[in-house]
């Protein structure tokens, strides 16, 4: 494709992704001055150069170039907002990596900068308030989030609530309080609501139900929504775990999560999720193969968990101990983990410690 494309900006910005998911940085370099000469200014040229630098561990430079890219951009006011975002977006990106491979140093001042570029964003779409309650639920900052929400709950989209919403569940740090206070505001929202715009609500708070370790509560309300609508991937998978690891009939898991996979297909956060299921039913050779592809696509603490039980379960003590090591060196702990896994994450620990 590219051979015949190789003048067409959108092709040669998909083969440079491609090189840099596999680290092959000089041949991406190349391809990068030939999309430089072909779209200068354009945001994905941007990002790719970017990313390149952030992988040649050129820090610095990386988000230098995104800030140049912001300034430069108040020549082209139609989307300065969307460029400003993206910025903030990026650096915010690399701000984690850095985090979640232990790199302390820059972090906080690249979160810094992706703040204060998010606060101008703000600015020029004051209608978005809700996108610096995310950041604050990224940062851990769990009640600016929820103060925020509830200043702008009735007056924002539900799927910006929502998102808000998912981001301080998932990150595992909020607190039973904080937890509660979710919950309190879905119900307080979701009864001015209609339908189709509550659905995502509703997802929320049988999440926020699962959270709280009110499993069959979670169970009833998941199938509730599957009623009105059998093809949602989040709520497939949310639900294909919680009966892998709590539920009466494990075996409906897999369908569950593979009729996820036939919608959206084998994206890594699905095969992730699969691998659990597998090793619920004790087909660990399965699982073996959904994790490992999964951490080739990318690697986060909780897949190195997985795959450190998938190890378990094989009977390679030595490689789940190698893999526990690498996940708790990302920051997973057991308070940090959804409650429906805790209990085979301490399970592990004490296996291992023997």
């Amino acid at each position: 494709v590219l051979a015949s494309n190789g003048d067409k900006p959108r092709y040669i910005a998909a083969y440079i992704q491609a090189l840099l998911r596999r680290d092959e940085i000089t041949e991406a370099r190349l391809w990068i001055d030939q999309l430089q000469k072909l779209a200068p200014d354009d945001i994905t040229t941007v990002k790719l150069r970017a990313q390149l630098q952030f992988k040649n561990d050129e820090y610095t430079a990386a988000v230098d170039l995104l800030r140049k890219f912001v300034v430069e951009s108040e020549k082209h006011p139609t989307d300065f907002p969307l460029r400003i975002r993206f910025a903030a977006t990026q650096i915010e990106s690399f701000a984690k990596s850095l985090r979640d491979s232990g790199q302390i140093s820059p972090t906080d001042d690249f979160a810094h900068q992706a703040e204060e570029l998010l606060k101008r964003y703000i600015e020029i779409r004051p209608n978005e308030q809700l996108a610096l309650a995310a950041f604050d639920a990224r940062q851990g900052r769990i009640d600016e989030a929820l103060e925020m929400v509830q200043r702008e709950l009735f007056s924002s989209k539900p799927i910006e609530i929502a998102t808000v919403f998912n981001l301080i569940l998932s990150d595992g740090r909020a607190s039973t309080r904080q937890i509660k206070r979710v919950e309190s505001m879905l119900i307080s929202v979701i009864a001015k609501v209609k339908e189709p715009d509550s659905f995502v609500l509703n997802l929320n708070l049988s999440d926020v139900f699962n959270w709280q370790g009110r499993y069959e509560r979670a169970e009833q309300a998941y199938r509730m929504l599957l009623k009105k609508n059998e093809n949602h991937p989040v709520l497939l998978n949310n639900l294909a775990i919680l009966i892998a690891l709590h539920g009466q009939h494990k075996n409906e898991s897999l369908q569950l999560i593979n009729r996820a996979i036939q919608i959206v297909g084998p994206i890594a956060e699905l095969l992730d999720s699969r691998t659990i299921v597998y090793l619920a039913l004790n087909q660990s050779h399965k699982a073996f193969q959904d994790i490992t592809e999964a951490l080739n696509d990318s690697s986060n603490a909780m897949r190195h968990f997985h795959h450190a039980y998938t190890m378990y379960h094989l009977g390679r003590s030595d490689l789940a101990k190698a893999s526990l090591k690498k996940a708790q060196e990302m920051g997973l702990r057991s308070e940090t983990i959804h409650p429906v896994e805790r209990e085979s994450f301490e399970k592990l620990q004490l296996a291992l410690q023997k």
